[in-house]
Protein backbone atom coordinates (compact mmCIF):
# COMPACT_ATOMS: atom_id res chain seq x y z
CA UNK A 1 0.00 0.00 0.00
CA UNK A 2 1.61 3.29 -1.05
CA UNK A 3 2.42 5.75 2.08
CA UNK A 4 2.81 2.44 4.52
CA UNK A 5 6.30 0.68 5.03
CA UNK A 6 7.18 -2.19 7.88
CA UNK A 7 10.17 -1.74 10.02
CA UNK A 8 11.92 -5.52 10.01
CA UNK A 9 15.16 -6.78 12.16
CA UNK A 10 17.85 -8.11 11.25
CA UNK A 11 16.14 -11.57 9.99
CA UNK A 12 13.92 -9.10 8.02
CA UNK A 13 10.60 -10.15 10.19
CA UNK A 14 7.93 -7.22 10.25
CA UNK A 15 7.86 -5.50 13.51
CA UNK A 16 6.34 -1.92 13.07
CA UNK A 17 4.43 0.05 10.67
CA UNK A 18 5.17 3.52 9.41
CA UNK A 19 1.84 5.16 7.77
CA UNK A 20 2.95 8.40 6.24
CA UNK A 21 0.27 11.33 7.51
CA UNK A 22 -0.68 12.29 4.05
CA UNK A 23 -1.90 9.09 3.31
CA UNK A 24 -3.56 9.03 6.45
CA UNK A 25 -5.49 11.84 5.70
CA UNK A 26 -6.33 11.26 2.10
CA UNK A 27 -7.34 7.54 2.93
CA UNK A 28 -8.35 7.34 6.90
CA UNK A 29 -10.88 4.81 6.01
CA UNK A 30 -8.26 2.54 4.18
CA UNK A 31 -5.58 2.78 6.37
CA UNK A 32 -8.10 1.65 9.71
CA UNK A 33 -9.13 -1.37 7.95
CA UNK A 34 -5.34 -2.20 6.80
CA UNK A 35 -5.14 -1.74 10.71
CA UNK A 36 -7.71 -4.04 11.56
CA UNK A 37 -6.10 -6.68 9.20
CA UNK A 38 -2.87 -6.15 10.12
CA UNK A 39 -3.99 -6.61 14.17
CA UNK A 40 -6.22 -9.69 12.65
CA UNK A 41 -2.98 -11.26 10.97
CA UNK A 42 -1.41 -10.54 14.51
CA UNK A 43 -3.69 -12.93 16.67
CA UNK A 44 -4.32 -15.57 13.96
CA UNK A 45 -2.19 -18.25 16.35
CA UNK A 46 -4.09 -17.45 19.09
CA UNK A 47 -6.53 -19.25 21.51
CA UNK A 48 -10.06 -19.11 21.56
CA UNK A 49 -11.89 -19.35 24.25
CA UNK A 50 -16.00 -20.51 24.00
CA UNK A 51 -18.53 -17.25 24.04
CA UNK A 52 -19.96 -19.09 26.93
CA UNK A 53 -16.78 -19.47 28.77
CA UNK A 54 -15.81 -15.82 28.15
CA UNK A 55 -19.11 -14.37 29.75
CA UNK A 56 -18.17 -16.22 32.60
CA UNK A 57 -15.24 -14.44 33.29
CA UNK A 58 -16.59 -10.98 32.53
CA UNK A 59 -19.67 -11.08 35.09
CA UNK A 60 -16.73 -11.70 37.73
CA UNK A 61 -14.92 -8.81 37.13
CA UNK A 62 -16.06 -5.75 38.86
CA UNK A 63 -16.63 -3.79 35.25
CA UNK A 64 -19.92 -2.43 34.60
CA UNK A 65 -19.41 -4.54 31.44
CA UNK A 66 -21.09 -7.34 32.83
CA UNK A 67 -24.56 -5.66 33.22
CA UNK A 68 -24.24 -5.22 29.27
CA UNK A 69 -26.70 -6.22 26.98
CA UNK A 70 -23.75 -7.20 24.77
CA UNK A 71 -23.14 -10.08 27.32
CA UNK A 72 -26.65 -11.48 26.58
CA UNK A 73 -26.63 -10.89 22.56
CA UNK A 74 -26.73 -14.00 20.46
CA UNK A 75 -24.16 -13.26 17.35
CA UNK A 76 -25.05 -14.40 14.24
CA UNK A 77 -22.69 -17.46 13.13
CA UNK A 78 -21.64 -15.67 9.70
CA UNK A 79 -20.44 -12.50 11.94
CA UNK A 80 -19.68 -13.03 14.98
CA UNK A 81 -18.79 -9.41 15.37
CA UNK A 82 -22.02 -8.31 14.74
CA UNK A 83 -24.60 -6.80 17.15
CA UNK A 84 -27.37 -7.24 14.81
Amino acid sequence: MKGVCYLTDNKNRKKAVVIDLKTLEKDEESIHEFIDVLVAESRKNDKLIDWEDAKRKLKKLTLPIHNSKLLNHKFSKASPLSTN
